[in-house]
């Protein structure tokens, strides 16, 4: 997991990255044309390392009565998976309308507008997406904010009542 965090006195909103990624199990198949990929076949879902963080974020709400607020930035496909962030038990979700691909610095910069409306405490994301295999948009967001950050995080406890954040982060070794 991907931690940016703003200090405060008290956590109470924890704002959540989700990226709508091809499934796991999906086959992927080229089309007709034998250049590109048929979507159409494709079945999708959360990233899996967005749902983990989401899942970080409800353990966190649990102690602590905080907000937690999923955002995905997509079309209106991307729905679905905001509404699976909300049946896990998020309490609202954001799309960010964009009917085009984005680059990882695009992205970043919409949900840094989020940030600046939203006015989270805490910003967790995955640590990957599972599709492209990169973890750029945590690490240009906290940029953009001027806001520190773990990456590659397993654990985070919210400690001296939800001032500080003590973060385990994974490393080769």
């Amino acid at each position: 997991l991907w931690y940016v965090w703003k200090k405060r006195e008290l956590l109470m909103k924890i704002l959540v990255t989700a990226k709508r990624t091809p499934h796991r199990d999906s086959k992927i198949r080229l089309a007709g044309d034998g250049a590109s990929l048929d979507a159409a076949s494709l079945k999708y879902e959360v990233n899996p390392f967005d749902e983990l963080a989401v899942e970080e974020a409800l353990r966190i709400k649990e102690s602590t009565g905080a907000e937690v607020v999923v955002v995905t930035v997509g079309d209106a496909t991307s729905e679905q998976q905001l509404l699976s962030a909300l049946a896990m038990g998020a309490d609202r979700a954001i799309r960010i309308d964009a009917d085009e691909a984005l680059d990882s610095l695009q992205i970043a910069r919409c949900l840094a507008f989020v940030v600046g409306k939203e006015a989270p405490d805490l910003v967790l994301s995955g640590k990957l997406a599972y599709d492209e295999e990169n973890g750029q948009v945590p690490a240009m967001l906290a940029e953009l904010l001027d806001w520190p950050q773990a990456s590659q995080a397993s654990k985070l406890e919210i400690i001296d009542d939800g001032s500080r954040a003590r973060v385990t982060c994974e490393v080769d070794a």
